[in-house]
């Protein structure tokens, strides 16, 4: 029994400061390249851009990763973030985040997932996979990494 109790406070304890600051902190992406911020977007295949420091960093999903088995998304890349192309990702990321007309509940394959952390503050906002704006978001992306 004191297994137990133990074992249901440890999971309430380590999942309950993730669901306070998951909830809506009022987090934005920061336009100003110089900033705190970690902004993490996850697009339909499961790639990972991180910017923050004023930088983007691409980590692509593996062939292990995806539900096909097959799916590669290429090479692992880094690049330094001017003033524009940031304030221009962040715009774009900042007009998803205030549609709360494509946010959805639950991940499901082809959706995309944002997340900004900004000191102890967390939030992430999950978009259906038939927005219009997710296409310019990753053209974006794409662009500032070469």
């Amino acid at each position: 029994m004191k297994l137990l109790s133990a074992f249901v406070f440890l999971a309430i304890g380590l999942t309950l400061p993730f669901a306070v600051h998951s909830q809506d902190a009022g987090l934005r992406c920061p336009t100003n390249v110089n900033n705190t911020a970690t902004i993490t977007y996850y697009d339909g295949n499961n790639n990972t851009y991180v910017l923050s420091d004023g930088k983007i960093e691409y980590t692509p999903a593996t062939a292990d990763q995806s539900s096909s088995g097959t799916y590669n998304g290429g090479k692992h890349k880094k690049a330094k973030l001017n003033q524009k192309d940031w304030s221009s990702i962040a715009e774009l990321l900042n007009l998803v985040i205030d549609n709360t007309g494509i946010h959805m509940q639950n991940r499901i394959m082809t959706s995309v997932m944002i997340q900004i952390k900004e000191g102890t503050a967390f939030q992430q906002w999950i978009i259906t996979p038939k927005a219009l704006q997710i296409k310019e978001i990753e053209e974006a992306l794409k662009n500032a990494l070469n």
